[in-house]
């Protein structure tokens, strides 16, 4: 939220969604005037499971132009007037994610949407995590039909052989990387706009941190790690003692976090390496 506001200081008001926030947490964010924190309803019992609040949340933004990032994902470099002059002329702004169609889609989803779009199962898909839309074209419609496959349930489950722990694991969905929301997202464009779809290319328009970064990139997808929080520390409330808080409860947390991950790949790393040897004994 600081670095939108330090390099897009005309930017409309940010709609915060409250997925599990502390009291403190909303406390400093009710002191934010370009900012407003909104609650949730219960729209389907499965709502906080496999992103599925997703698509209710998009269509609660009042704003005509809408743009939506996941939260503590992204540093902002540039100002992102650019990406909402492309949504009002395209009708939607989306990125590439290096995957295709037939990876994330179940057998039984191509008819979802009503029509059958195996066509596109080579086509590649776009992420779900950052997207823009304008709510007066079929961007919007498509987005609806998502939430109403959403409360009927198709969100749910994962596929065989999926590691991580946010995924449901009522249902198993035969495909290489079933992506819950993504999946209905990528189906739904893809029958309203077909072959037409254009996605931006990620690294162009945003990097993940390193040699590889586009030079003019706009953001940096930093996925929570400490070396990415530039902004961080910069108050965007008038609450100091709150505001403390917060950042060192939080900064605890993901320097927790980044241990674990380091803890965990280097056992990963230390058990390949002990497969290894007792092959070659072998």
């Amino acid at each position: 939220m600081a670095s939108i506001h330090e390099r897009f200081p005309e930017h409309p008001c940010l709609e915060i969604f409250d997925l599990g926030m502390s009291g403190s947490q909303k406390q400093e964010l009710s002191r934010v005037d370009w900012a407003r924190v909104r609650s949730i309803e219960p729209f389907v019992s499965h709502w906080k499971r496999n992103w599925s609040w997703k698509p209710y949340i998009l269509l609660q933004v009042p704003q005509r132009y809408v743009f939506y990032f996941d939260a503590s994902n992204i540093v902002l470099f540039r100002s992102l007037a650019l990406w909402f002059r492309i949504i009002a002329r395209q009708g939607y702004l989306l990125f590439e994610n290096g995957q295709r169609l037939c990876q994330t889609t179940p057998p039984g989803y191509w008819e979802l949407f009503g029509g059958r779009l195996e066509e596109f199962s080579d086509a590649p898909t776009f992420g779900a995590g950052l997207m823009g839309f304008d709510r007066d074209t079929r961007a919007n419609t498509a987005i609806r039909e998502v939430l109403e496959r959403t409360i009927e349930g198709w969100t749910l489950g994962c596929s065989p052989g999926e590691t991580r722990r946010a995924y449901d694991r009522s249902v198993v969905r035969d495909c290489e990387c079933f992506r819950a929301d993504q999946t209905l997202f990528n189906l739904a464009f893809r029958k309203h706009f077909g072959a037409s779809l254009v996605l931006r290319n990620e690294l162009k328009y945003c990097g993940h941190g390193g040699p590889h970064d586009h030079p003019r990139q706009f953001l940096w997808y930093s996925r929570r790690r400490r070396d990415s929080l530039i902004y961080f520390w910069r108050p965007i409330g008038e609450a100091r003692m709150v505001f403390a808080f917060n950042r060192l409860t939080s900064y605890a947390l993901i320097t927790l976090r980044d241990f674990a991950i380091t803890c965990f790949r280097r056992y990963t790393e230390w058990r390949c390496r002990a497969r290894s040897r007792g092959r070659e004994s072998t």
